[in-house]
């Protein structure tokens, strides 16, 4: 089903960015993913379709008629046009019908999650416009990907804390099994096999999930784990994500294993770890409605350094 919320947060942002249509689209996006279809809804496209979003609050979905029940079920489109013969030419009917002067289409010279429009559904849609005698504006629909990808609604902030909670259970169950000794490897094991037992998935590709690194000289970087032993004092790095009903978390916790004469982390490595940790409650101070990621970045990186 479409999220209403997301949906609602589209035009919104469609008013705000002053863009007249939204156009998502795209075909067998199992194969050929799109990115923020799977925010907005758990559908598919199966034949080539066009979700359609415009500034005055209005939806139109086109698509093939096997698919076009579908849309309708999903009770979240204004109208369900199934093409007879041709997407270009009934996409083309909408755009005059609707004659827009601004065109947002899914392209990003930056951000990933914003290009999710392929080379030839381009083509399709140049196609369309042509036919449509379109004469305004096309532009990345960025700016209105990144609301509807960053607003989180109450369920997904639910699903992502539930995810956050499970990967700390598996981190807090690491402390008692990492050991002077061990290899890198046997700890990336203990954290896959937690995962597996459990059913959950991977944020990343399980074969680099997670990474786990330990001490001086020891390999690091996306690249799972080192055959590398694990002596005592080192600093033993973990980062590790795992999604949990669709939503998924990005965590990484360090552990220092102590030497035979101590009973604590030395000095320099607890005050390594209370300014990072105070750099991150500096940064979550920061987070405010306007502030620019880069904003919140320097915040803990000046206290970070200045220390």
């Amino acid at each position: 089903m479409f999220s209403k919320e997301k949906i609602k947060i589209a035009f919104d942002a469609l008013r705000d960015e002053k863009i007249d249509m939204w156009i998502i689209a795209g075909q067998e996006s199992a194969t050929n993913t799109e990115p923020i279809l799977a925010v907005m809804s758990d559908a598919e496209f199966i034949g080539c379709t066009a979700l359609i979003f415009c500034k005055d609050g209005t939806s139109t979905a086109v698509c093939t008629p096997i698919d076009y029940n579908g849309y309708v079920h999903h009770g979240v489109f204004d109208e369900v046009i199934a093409f007879p013969i041709s997407f270009t030419d009934t996409l083309a009917e909408v755009i005059v019908k609707k004659k827009p002067e601004v065109i947002a289409l899914d392209y990003s010279l930056e951000n990933p999650s914003a290009d999710g429009l392929s080379l030839g559904m381009y083509h399709l849609l140049e196609e369309a416009f042509e036919k449509a005698n379109y004469q305004g504006k096309v532009v990345s629909a960025e700016n209105i990907i990144v609301r509807v990808r960053g607003i989180k609604s109450e369920e997904e902030l639910s699903k992502i804390r539930k995810a956050c909670l499970e990967a700390e259970k598996i981190f807090d169950d690491a402390k008692d099994f990492i050991k002077p000794g061990m290899n890198c490897k046997d700890v990336y094991a203990f954290f896959q096999n937690e995962v597996e037992r459990k059913g959950f998935g991977w944020s990343w590709p399980k074969s680099c999930n997670p990474g786990v690194f330990s001490g001086y000289g020891c390999p690091g970087g996306h690249m799972g784990a080192p055959d590398f032993a694990i002596s005592r004092g080192d600093v033993v790095n973990i980062d590790f994500g795992i999604v949990v009903d669709g939503y998924g978390c990005d965590l990484q916790r360090m552990y220092y294993v102590l030497k035979e004469d101590e009973s604590e982390a030395p000095e320099d490595i607890v005050e390594a770890f209370n300014t990072v940790r105070d750099g991150i409650l500096l940064a979550a101070k920061a987070l405010k409605p306007g502030v620019t990621g880069l904003e919140v970045d320097t915040v803990a990186r000046e206290y970070i350094t200045g220390k």
